[in-house]
């Protein structure tokens, strides 16, 4: 039962270092549409759109790669700043675009936690692990991230209660 913990932290890490690059080809793809949603977020300088929609994308498919070879620390850092972006943007500007994976939708809280999770994950993923070990929860962390990724681009029910 010791090794579970280790396990799991590393399968999740791999699924938040597979999300990360899922969404940093998105953004480093269209960055022009990155920029329109900084500013429709409007939390960060106008100033700041230019450069954060240029470099966003290629950091997140650095610290993605780096995650999913065994070190997580940089993108435990990264998804917290992410979870603290995401909380401010669901707080002051609810009905603002998330802009997670492409996502044209408002933040949620769901959004918020999963970035918790990731830099939880990626906090305490060990770097030292056997190779094989590594393998399957590189694994079953692209399989958990295909499954958040289809989900988010599945269309959504509007005419059920509670779908938004």
């Amino acid at each position: 039962m010791p090794h579970v913990l280790p396990a799991l932290t590393t399968a999740v890490a791999a699924a938040a270092a597979v999300l990360l690059l899922f969404a940093g080809a998105g953004h480093a793809r269209d960055r022009l549409r990155l920029r329109g949603v900084l500013r429709v977020q409007a939390l960060l300088p106008r100033r700041a759109w230019g450069p954060v929609s240029t470099a966003l994308g290629p950091v997140e498919i650095v610290v993605g790669l780096a995650a999913l070879v065994g070190y997580a620390q940089a993108q435990a850092a990264l998804y917290a700043v992410f979870a603290v972006y995401l909380t401010i943007l669901r707080s002051r500007r609810s009905s603002a675009p998330c802009g997670c994976l492409g996502a044209d939708e408002p933040a949620t809280w769901v959004s918020v936690l999963r970035a918790v999770v990731a830099a939880a994950a990626s906090a305490f993923a060990p770097v030292e692990m056997e190779l094989t070990v590594r393998a399957l929860c590189v694994a079953g962390g692209f399989v958990l991230a295909m499954i958040v990724i289809l989900a988010s681009l599945s269309p959504r029910d509007e005419s059920r209660p509670g779908a938004r």
